[in-house]
């Protein structure tokens, strides 16, 4: 078939590859998020150990939970912005199929218009001539109209 038609095309879209890419792409936003929120824990206890009172514990505490909070609060941005890029691939995607079918429709109804005039030509071609002949049979009926009338005026003269 046609290498550009739309069915072509929607058939070339990879959905296993798709929804691979966003798998990966939320897989690696909850383990940024987690991953930021642990170390962060992580690097609490490890400043507590060398921190000499209370007070300096807990504000570094406060601030890796801080730390944690923001981390856990961009998880959602980071899903808005994957589904920003699905929605980007998708329009991509059905920008391209439209594309595919406007040109196989106008490829199609190009097509059938030529066959359609080639199909008429004959028909069209032959109700000229019969207009044409229809035109030439009235200038002559006209012709002999006149001249039986000028006959018959002549026969009333006489």
């Amino acid at each position: 078939g046609d290498v550009n038609s739309s069915v072509t095309v929607a058939a070339g879209f990879d959905q296993a590859g798709a929804a691979r890419l966003l798998e990966e792409e939320v897989k690696d936003a909850v383990y940024s998020t987690v991953g930021a929120a642990g170390a962060s824990f992580f690097f609490a206890i490890f400043l507590s150990g060398f921190l000499d009172n209370f007070a300096e514990d807990v504000l570094a505490f406060a601030v890796t939970a801080a730390v944690g909070y923001v981390s856990v609060l961009s998880l959602p941005l980071k899903r808005a912005e994957t589904k920003a890029k699905a929605r980007a691939v998708a329009e991509s995607f059905l920008d391209e199929v439209e594309g595919a079918m406007r040109a196989e429709f106008e490829r199609k109804t190009g097509a059938t218009t030529t066959q359609v005039r080639a199909t008429a030509a004959p028909w069209v071609a032959s109700a000229r001539d019969a207009e044409r002949a229809v035109a030439a049979s009235q200038s002559t009926r006209d012709r002999i109209a006149e001249d039986m009338d000028q006959l018959q005026r002549d026969v009333q003269s006489i």
